[in-house]
């Protein structure tokens, strides 16, 4: 009888242990660092995006298929310092204006790459009073989910992160 109660405890706290597991985590799909976007890239890809690669292009192409598959549709919350404040217009709705907020270019690196990281956030039209204190310089922390990331071999190698109806603090 003994026995049997103990199998059947060492049962239950093995199951509950492995559902505990497989929980998920709070906040585990936020992205919270740039550096973030480039896990997962293989080695051999980030070799081919150094400066005067001639697989660069194509290395950009296999590399945005992982970036995209580990920040789009994702939360992300991310301190930026404001490099410019411009006006924008989105395709689908031309006779709304909204502010675009552009971050300052920061450097980061992987495996010998250096990407050149380009945040481009859209805040939510409910934001208009904390972008009016907003100027190129300004530093600010933004939260919202990422539309749009990709990396684009030109002279440098850029990761672009674009972040909609974002909320500002």
């Amino acid at each position: 009888m003994k026995r049997h109660l103990f199998t059947a405890l060492f049962v239950v706290l093995g199951l509950t242990s492995a559902f505990a597991a497989d929980a998920p985590k709070p906040g585990g799909d936020a992205v919270t660092e740039p550096k973030q976007a480039l896990a997962g890239i293989p080695r051999d890809v980030l070799q081919d995006m150094r400066p005067g690669s001639r697989k660069a292009d194509d290395a950009a192409v296999k590399a945005t298929e992982v970036v995209r598959k580990n920040v789009e549709g994702k939360t992300a919350t991310f301190k930026m310092t404001v490099g410019s404040v411009e006006k924008f217009q989105k395709k689908d709705a031309p006779d709304v204006t909204r502010i675009r907020l552009k971050s300052t270019n920061e450097v980061i690196r992987d495996s010998g790459a250096a990407f050149t990281v380009f945040l481009m956030v859209v805040p939510d039209v409910t934001e208009e009073a904390k972008l009016a204190k907003i100027t190129k310089g300004s530093k600010i922390i933004v939260t919202g989910v990422v539309s749009n990331g990709e990396i684009i071999a030109r002279k440098s190698t850029e990761l672009h992160i674009d972040i909609m109806d974002a909320k500002l603090k």
